[in-house]
């Protein structure tokens, strides 16, 4: 899973930081998804992904063959032929966005939500099977609406204008003694 989050703020906020080397010499991206609530992947099949670990084999026959043993699959009914088909489509074609209830301040102060990423479907061996790998969204895949560049050397001023209406690494990580210390130690230094 990936985090994502719903405040434009925090995700300018995540697309400045800098943690590395490489993050500092190079430019930010904020992406902007369509509005995902009106998915058309189903609960059932985001709930399956999520088991997907406790399956075993990594087969599609046998990925279908678990799903259909559970309860959130009983009164499902999908728009394709096969089911075979309808995995392919729900793990190659969809990005599925989940929201999960709030259990800590991080999450409130964040907005978060989720990416969950399936993994890739290969041929082996006339077999279908998950790969181990996990494809990326492309940047021009029908659900990202637009993509923003924040510029390197534009990334210090963007964080200084973000601590001035509160979006900072104290108020993102609430709940993160280190992080707590980490922006005590920036922003009190002794005389």
């Amino acid at each position: 899973m990936l985090d994502i989050t719903e405040n434009a703020l925090v995700a300018l906020y995540f697309a400045c930081v800098s943690e590395s080397k490489d993050e500092r010499d190079s430019d930010g991206e904020v992406i902007v998804f369509s509005d995902f609530r009106d998915t058309k992947i189903t609960p059932p099949m985001i709930n399956a992904i999520a088991d997907f670990y406790s399956f075993g084999s990594y087969t599609l026959d046998n990925f279908i063959e678990k799903v259909r043993e559970k309860t959130y699959f009983l009164k499902f009914k999908k728009d394709t032929d096969t089911d075979e088909e309808w995995v392919r489509k729900c793990c190659e074609e969809y990005v599925l966005f989940l929201s999960s209830p709030i259990r800590t301040t991080r999450q409130m102060t964040q907005q978060g939500r989720y990416i969950l990423f399936p993994n890739a479907i290969s041929d082996y061996s006339q077999k279908l099977s998950f790969d181990c790998k996990i494809n990326p969204i492309p940047k021009d895949h029908i659900c990202i609406e637009k993509l923003l560049i924040i510029p390197k050397d534009k990334k210090e001023d963007i964080l200084k204008h973000l601590r001035s209406v509160g979006i900072n690494k104290f108020s993102l990580f609430p709940d993160s003694i280190d992080k707590m210390a980490e922006w005590i130690k920036e922003n009190y230094k002794y005389i």
